[in-house]
């Protein structure tokens, strides 16, 4: 589940298969209407109840104009 300031959003889904555990850079758009004119959002990812683990080495957020 992702999150952005406690509000919400739609599953985060991966299907891409990763078993030599080799970097991976994926991409997930925030709604506009949760990221327009802010300077600082709180995101927050949490697993699926029987998903699998990961670690993560950086995120990063990037606005679109």
């Amino acid at each position: 589940m992702a999150a952005v300031d406690g509000h919400q959003l739609l599953d985060w889904y991966q299907p891409l298969a990763n078993t030599g555990r080799r970097w991976l850079d994926d991409t997930y758009q925030l709604p506009p209407g949760l990221t327009r004119g802010r300077s600082l959002l709180t995101v927050t990812l949490t697993p699926a109840q029987n998903g699998t683990a990961w670690s993560a080495a950086a995120y990063e957020a990037r606005s679109l104009t």
